[in-house]
């Protein structure tokens, strides 16, 4: 959780910067904190539509939420 903390100081400084962005949703993701990691990933595929990791990140997200019909 530490390590969480930290990033989202670091995101409070540099709002837009996507590699943060990342880092904090695969670290929600590894705290099965699914849905505060959708929204990180969201807002990388927003900036990035051909980000594989943020992409697939989302996917599992909607998995994990059973939300399949966001997947297609």
């Amino acid at each position: 959780m530490k390590h969480v903390r930290e990033l989202m100081e670091r995101l409070g400084k540099e709002p837009d910067n996507m590699e943060i962005q990342l880092e904090l949703a695969n670290s929600f993701m590894m705290i099965r904190a699914y849905g505060r990691a959708q929204t990180f990933f969201e807002k990388v595929v927003s900036a990035e539509p051909e980000n594989v990791q943020a992409l697939m990140g989302l996917g599992m997200c909607f998995y994990q939420a059973e939300q399949f019909e966001k997947g297609c």
